[in-house]
């Protein structure tokens, strides 16, 4: 077939005897079936295109994750500054937004700091870090969107006795950054079946898991708008629970109620 532009298109081979048992035991048509036998859809992702499943945070029970709760609860606890720094892209800015947010509504003392690409260069070097913590003194460092690579920067954290937590979807190899707690699903990890998240979702689960965690009455689901926002900008695959908050947000989500969210404060 030739396209508008001219360009040849080419139909993907597709196996008839498949295509026809997903339209008998699902009802979809011929073109439905194809592309969920194409893209290798589970079972469980083809029946959320008929049906509505309630998000579930998948981390109750994931070490990273409860570690990552202890740390900060424990610096809150102990009043400690906590400095979050997070990446230049839509993605490390809306993660940056849901955390300071999150911790500004328990009065903490919360800094953030969103590097510079041509200022600061790629990531949160050594240098930077130096920077900001004669800055802001901070006793527990927040890295969102980056970190995974900053081994020189995590390490003279450590150096100066100040607490960190990476949470973070980059690729990583052995060895980790050690930071104290480091959340990547792209380790070999557990819950490296969930590499498709973007930092922004991950790190809403982990504020929700916090607060279910310590029975706090803050609710996040309104924010979830910015988590749909970071996973189109970063272009994660809509599968999976990417797929249950776009069926979930789009089809409550009013851009002339949500336009600015009361008390949200954007960076």
């Amino acid at each position: 077939m030739i396209s508008v532009s001219g360009k040849n298109w080419e139909e993907l081979y597709a196996n008839k005897r498949l295509v026809e048992k997903i339209k008998i035991d699902y009802g979809f048509n011929e073109i439905q079936s194809k592309i969920i036998l194409s893209r290798n859809y589970t079972n469980e992702e083809i029946y959320l295109i008929k049906n509505k499943i309630e998000l579930k945070n998948p981390f109750y029970s994931t070490k990273d994750f409860l570690l990552g709760c202890q740390l900060l609860e424990k610096s809150l606890n102990n009043h400690k500054k906590i400095l979050i720094i997070g990446d230049y892209d839509v993605d490390g800015c809306m993660a940056t937004s849901l955390f300071v947010n999150f911790l500004k509504r328990k009065n903490a003392k919360v800094n953030y700091y969103i590097p510079d690409r041509f200022n600061d260069g790629y990531g949160a070097s050594k240098n930077l870090i130096i920077r900001l913590i004669k800055q802001f003194d901070p006793g527990l460092i927040i890295f969102l969107d980056c970190g995974t690579n900053s081994h020189a920067a995590v390490e003279y954290i450590r150096t100066r006795k100040i607490h960190s937590l990476i949470i973070d979807h980059h690729n990583t190899n052995y060895p980790y950054p050690e930071s104290d707690v480091f959340i990547n699903p792209k380790k070999k990890v557990e819950y490296s079946n969930f590499d498709y998240l973007c930092t922004t979702f991950l790190t809403y689960l982990f504020i929700d898991l916090y607060i279910r965690l310590n029975k706090e009455k803050i609710l996040l689901e309104q924010e979830l708008i910015y988590v749909l926002l970071a996973t189109v900008a970063d272009v994660m695959p809509i599968r999976g629970i990417n797929k249950i908050i776009s069926k979930q947000i789009l089809s409550k989500f009013d851009p002339n109620e949500n336009f600015i969210i009361n008390n949200f404060h954007f960076i």
